[in-house]
């Protein structure tokens, strides 16, 4: 219908696992599960915002990879044990991976490799700012790569910064010298508005150095195993 398309994939002749493409709102689904006293999750594994509903008899009831507050897959399964939990969450994993990266274009893209973005990356940039804006700390931590997101203590050092940004959003991307990008490499210019709490006026760098809109920063993406990650964010190339 206009909101949703559905696939079904049969694990044997009556049971399937069912993909759903949906346009409806991604909260309302959420409150439905915790009306019914499902647990509801995330999974650090899955590179891509996600809910993982889990029923009463510990088994996943469903799984939501999201790509706006009105659109996301979920990936729900078939009754009984036909997949394992460990499965599910892989199966989801992979998936969440092909929204991210697609699949690249080996002609395009030449023996050197790195010179076409493959699809994905900019959606990776705007999640991160999206669950910042959203206050889904943790999650945004979890997209940075071990580097910039460092220690425990880096980590909470990101979570108090991004949780003295009020609101932001991303206004444009654009790629940064793809020339200089590598297989494991790209860097995009993008263009952000973000409103500081005044709490960060003390800031070692007053509010962290957000200033009047718009701001530019540069992100740079690199992979970690097959997942493209940030891996700083600065205020030049």
């Amino acid at each position: 219908d206009n909101t949703l398309q559905s696939c079904q994939y049969y694990l044997d002749d009556t049971h399937a696992l069912v993909l759903n493409h949906d346009y409806s709102g991604i909260d309302t689904k959420i409150k439905g599960h915790e009306l019914l006293g499902r647990q509801v999750t995330s999974n650090n594994s899955i590179p891509m915002r996600n809910y993982v509903v889990v029923q009463d008899n510990g088994l996943i009831n469903e799984i939501y990879l999201v790509f706006s507050d009105t659109e996301f897959v979920s990936i729900n399964r078939p009754n009984g044990k036909l997949i394992s939990e460990e499965e599910i969450i892989s199966f989801a994993g992979k998936l969440a991976e092909f929204f991210q990266n697609g699949e690249p274009d080996l002609e395009q893209a030449g023996e050197s490799g790195g010179s076409v973005p493959l699809p994905g990356e900019e959606d990776i940039i705007r999640n991160f700012f999206s669950l910042i804006h959203e206050k889904n700390i943790p999650d945004a931590i979890s997209m940075m790569s071990d580097t910039m997101a460092g220690d425990d203590s880096g980590r909470q050092a990101w979570g108090v910064q991004f949780n003295d940004i009020k609101s932001i959003s991303v206004l444009k991307i654009e790629p940064s010298m793809p020339e200089n990008w590598t297989d494991n490499s790209h860097v995009y210019k993008v263009t952000l508005e973000a409103y500081v709490s005044s709490d960060a006026a003390d800031a070692p760098i007053p509010y962290y150095g957000w200033d009047d809109n718009p701001n530019i920063r540069w992100v740079n993406l690199i992979k970690e195993g097959n997942v493209w990650k940030l891996n700083s964010l600065a205020t030049g190339p």
